[in-house]
């Protein structure tokens, strides 16, 4: 029996009794595991602090090499003058990127002579597709821990923000990041102001009990935060009621996104898209779009139940699955699987559309449907998140925020059959994206930010 066996036992049944969370348990754990570690292969206890010193020098010197390795990095790229941190758990071509990449851009814009850090947190996938902007440097944290640890990675991500002081850090749903915050958030806010983004309230699978970033991280990383930022109002107001912020409710603030392909003419274009379409669509079968990642929260499965109780209409899907892994879809004759796209006006290019139907889950303010709406084509999307923002009565055909396939038809018939009373709704539509969803108009919003804008 090795010595101080009878200590380690006594110690394991006082550790096991203490009135202590298990979060602070496992960090006390943590902390003695290399002292019982060596007792237990018989050293002394004199011998079993002296390895847990020189353990923890090791950590600390490797903890500093990582960070060195870092700078080092940054310089020999020309990354200088970051006046904004922004981290996001991986670069791919979804919404929460595309928030990062607008904020990132408008600050360049802003202030050309400061540079952007676009932190990769989580994981180390950065999709070849998303567009690069200059000033704006996208830094893998795995590239330095070589590891997946996320307790590496929150490490290296704190002293990096005490290494740089940026103005600004701005966390859009990195778990890293969040767990940064909340652990560390007195001490970040010594040298930063922080900013996060949460943009909906996520569901799990009984479709009642809330999951996702509002339930996990919100209340604990509210106080250390400057501002919470979402894409819509309805997030901003219901979060206010669900948790009883009281005074803290009014650091949430909403920032709406802004169609990015609402560039130069596109009104003009949309607008001629939507005068042409009775002639467009004359003579062939009605076709309805839908376009997305193929995951479960996309309720790929009304889709498809959809696609079977509709044979005379013709549904033209692009998409890949992204965090789930999709169903095997059937092959039916009515649909028409078109694989991954890079830019919405690709989904136009090669045919018109009676429409467009959205079947999300929840959402904040989804990117896809002001890229339609800025097409110029109908759209029909339940009133999940922000969506009823968007898309109304007047704007649209909006649904309940539980439709199923009979309401999604109803709404269909409808655009088919109403095509006047249609192109009045696509209309106004453009006219909403042109008032509130312009790049120039987000550009002010961002210098409006308290604190953000600098």
């Amino acid at each position: 029996m090795p010595r101080y066996q009878h200590l380690l036992y006594f110690a394991q049944r006082v550790y096991h009794r203490l009135p202590l969370s298990q979060e602070a348990k496992w960090r006390v754990r943590k902390a003695i595991s290399p002292v019982i570690t060596s007792l237990r292969h018989g050293k002394s206890i004199r011998q079993a602090l002296q390895s847990a010193v020189t353990r923890e020098v090791l950590l600390d010197h490797a903890r500093e090499s990582r960070l060195q390795h870092l700078m080092l990095d940054l310089a020999q790229r020309g990354v200088r003058n970051v006046s904004h941190v922004i981290a996001v758990p991986f670069l791919g071509t979804g919404g929460a990127e595309n928030v990062a990449l607008n904020f990132s851009k408008a600050l360049r814009e802003i202030h050309p002579d400061r540079q952007v850090l676009l932190v990769v947190a989580d994981r180390d996938l950065v999709d070849e597709r998303v567009a690069r902007i200059d000033g704006v440097h996208v830094v893998v944290l795995r590239d330095f821990t070589r590891d997946d640890s996320y307790a590496l990675k929150q490490a290296l991500l704190y002293d990096m923000l005490l290494a740089i002081r940026p103005v600004v850090f701005h966390n859009i749903n990195s778990e890293v990041a969040w767990n940064a915050v909340i652990a560390q958030g007195p001490q970040l806010k010594e040298v930063t102001r922080l900013f996060a983004s949460i943009f909906a309230f996520q569901f799990a699978e009984d479709g009642k009990s809330k999951i996702g970033y509002a339930a996990y991280f919100l209340q604990p990383g509210l106080p250390a935060l400057t501002a919470l930022l979402s894409d819509n109002q309805r997030f901003v107001t219901d979060a206010r009621t669900e948790y009883g912020l009281g005074q803290q409710g009014d650091k949430l603030r909403a920032v709406y996104n802004p169609s990015r392909l609402a560039t130069a003419g596109w009104k003009a274009r949309a607008l001629a898209r939507i005068a042409s379409r009775g002639q467009d669509l004359a003579g062939q079968r009605p076709a309805f779009l839908w376009a997305g990642r193929l995951d479960k929260e996309k309720r790929v499965d009304l889709l498809l139940a959809l696609v079977q109780a509709c044979p005379h209409i013709d549904f033209y899907v692009y998409g890949q699955a992204v965090v789930n892994v999709s169903e095997q879809l059937p092959d039916l004759a009515n649909l028409h699987l078109m694989g991954p796209f890079t830019s919405p006006e690709e989904l136009v290019r090669d045919r018109a559309y009676t429409g467009f139907i959205f079947t999300s889950k929840w959402e904040g303010m989804p990117n896809i449907l002001l890229e339609i709406g800025t097409l110029g084509v109908p759209i029909i999307a339940p009133s999940v998140g922000g969506v009823g923002e968007l898309i109304s009565d007047s704007t649209g055909y909006l649904l309940s925020e539980k439709p199923d396939v009979a309401d999604y038809r109803a709404a269909m018939e409808s655009v088919i059959s109403n095509s006047q009373e249609v192109e009045a709704r696509a209309r106004a539509l453009v006219e909403l994206i042109d008032e509130r969803h312009t790049w120039q108009r987000f550009v002010e919003h961002v210098k409006e930010l308290e604190g953000y804008g600098i």
